[in-house]
């Protein structure tokens, strides 16, 4: 299972949200900056969204119910400024594709203890990307004339 941490800028306040695999690893790419060959679904997304005239403003982590994190994300159109209901970690992704920032709700963060589960995960996204980068390499098709 993976984590996604956010932090609170200029502060010492935390948010771990559990995320999946395939998720993590988009979010791992962007971090690193890593230039796909061909876009992912996140690229497309926002992609999508130009080619019909509209941005992505912010993402934001708006409330927990259970055990499950809800998130939106701030697009502006022709019809102006609309919040649209998305899992935080699509959010996010989105967010780091189009270079917006990602809010969190005040009420979600929480002080940073050594104990807590971040303790146990590394500070940047490079083992990710490096574990991905290999796995590509190995399994890579031979390319035909």
């Amino acid at each position: 299972r993976q984590v996604v941490i956010l932090e609170e800028v200029g502060g010492v306040r935390r948010l771990p949200i559990w995320i999946g695999p395939a998720e993590a690893t988009g979010i791992a790419l962007s971090l690193e900056r890593v230039a796909l060959p061909r876009p992912g679904p996140y690229q497309l997304a926002l992609s999508l969204l130009g080619a019909s005239g509209g941005r992505v403003v912010e993402a934001r982590i708006t409330r927990l119910v259970g055990d499950t994190y809800y998130g939106e994300v701030v697009v502006e159109g022709a019809r102006g400024r609309e919040a649209v209901d998305a899992r935080p970690s699509d959010a996010i992704n989105l967010a780091l594709v189009a270079a917006v920032p990602v809010r969190v709700e005040a009420s979600l963060l929480r002080e940073q203890r050594a104990t807590d589960v971040w303790s146990a995960y590394p500070e940047s996204a490079a083992e990710i990307v490096q574990e991905v980068v290999a796995n590509v390499q190995a399994h890579q098709r031979p390319q035909f004339p």
